[in-house]
């Protein structure tokens, strides 16, 4: 018996209908069901589920953080190779029009994306402006998952090892992970295969179409409920296909979080340059900053940032009325790992709908879908199915997402 693990990536609870998605649905009938998900803040899943830590336990909170002395991007004929396909793509801005500048700049990002990867880095530059970009490296994805030294607690992957089971991850994701199946389709393929050709105790599947067709089409968009009607179809699919050769499985359906509708846009890059033209501090040199989809992370670089920036955040408009600044109470109770170096001396996280664009992951597009809000929302919620052979019937209202590491070790008899 194997236990399957199919990461539905921000599979919100309730896009699981029994119209929409009859099969998920009758799993959900049959099994274990959590009829919702709560994760903590942030951008960094995978670590509550492989380990059970919370990101106040883990240390994990968004994808990147500021950790000079671990970046890819220290080499300094490496940034200065950067810094001159920044220059170019600014050339383009120039002369053209804002559209076709953005998509000069993803094709320059895509080309150069493939050789860093070609010279062994594997965090991608993103649109993280190059002349900073050696200040950062990736947090939860900085050391490959399957290391023992990857997490401060044995993860999964570890018990499995000192079990002696066996697992396969080729079908899974992390940023420093390239996996050989591009598609959600190839991933179900590729388990389908390796099933049939030798047993594995645990297999990990990650499905991303929840997530890619949420940003682009918006969670409550006819588009998107044709994608989940199509999903369904695949999933039941895939169960039934293992099931009619090696049957007696147990199949957990995560959807690790939610999604919200995006409302308003900000253009938070614009307020911060005009925050720091009235202190007259440097961008780049007195301060640095990050810009995430649902958060702005700011680093005082000297003592003349520290003494002026504070006042000019607190004061303000377009920050104070469309979202909070991290705080103790607000960080103890979304389970934030803060105060923390790594993820600003100033962080801003955007209330709900609320989308910062252009950020450092997109620029050219905005998505109507967005992730990373408060997690006790209700469209932050995920959903989570754990159905199979020997799988109890109980039906539950919410767990938080490190319940999904128990729900595998029990699963695994570990």
């Amino acid at each position: 018996m194997s236990t399957i693990l199919l990461l539905l990536d921000a599979f919100r609870h309730d896009y699981l209908s029994e119209k929409t998605t009859p099969f998920l649905w009758r799993c959900a009938q049959e099994g274990e069901y959590y009829a919702g998900v709560e994760q903590s803040m942030g951008f960094c899943e995978r670590s509550e589920i492989l380990t059970g830590l919370r990101g106040d336990e883990s240390g994990f909170f968004t994808a990147i953080g500021f950790d000079p002395p671990n970046s890819p991007y220290a080499n300094l004929s490496c940034t200065q190779f950067l810094n001159i396909t920044e220059l170019t793509a600014l050339f383009f801005s120039s002369i053209f029009s804002k559209n076709f500048s953005a998509r000069v700049q993803e094709k320059l990002r895509y080309i150069i994306s493939g050789q860093l990867r070609k010279r062994g880095i594997k965090m991608s530059p993103y649109f993280i402006p190059y002349s900073w970009i050696h200040l950062f490296a990736l947090t939860e994805d900085r050391i490959d998952h399957r290391d023992p030294t990857a997490f401060k607690t044995p993860s999964i992957f570890t018990l499995l090892n000192t079990a002696g089971r066996t697992y396969c991850y080729d079908s899974f994701t992390a940023l420093n992970f390239q996996s050989p199946y591009q598609s959600d389709e190839e991933r179900l393929n590729a388990v389908i295969r390796n099933i049939k050709k030798s047993h594995k105790d645990l297999y990990l599947v990650y499905i991303a179409a929840a997530d890619v067709y949420g940003h682009a089409y918006g969670p409550a968009s006819l588009e998107f409920r044709h994608v989940l009607i199509d999903l369904d179809g695949h999933l039941e699919h895939f169960v039934k296909t293992i099931e009619s050769f090696a049957p007696g499985n147990r199949y957990i359906f995560l959807g690790d979080h939610g999604m919200a509708t995006v409302t308003n846009r900000i253009d938070a890059e614009k307020e911060i340059i005009r925050l720091l033209c009235l202190t007259e501090l440097r961008k780049g040199h007195d301060v640095v900053y990050f810009l995430d989809s649902t958060m702005v992370r700011l680093w005082v670089m000297n003592d003349k940032a520290r003494k002026r920036l504070p006042h000019a955040l607190a004061s303000s408009k377009l920050f104070n009325e469309n979202g909070l600044w991290m705080g103790h109470a607000l960080a103890n109770r979304c389970h934030v790992p803060w105060p923390d170096r790594h993820y600003g001396d100033y962080l801003w996280v955007a209330n709900s709908g609320n989308l910062v664009f252009p950020d450092f992951f997109h620029r050219r597009l905005p998505c109507k879908g967005m992730h990373g809000y408060d997690p006790h929302l209700p469209e932050s919620h995920g959903m989570c199915i754990n159905w199979g052979k020997g799988v109890p019937m109980n039906q539950h209202t919410i767990m938080p997402l490190t319940k999904a590491f128990n729900i595998l070790k029990e699963n695994l008899k570990l």
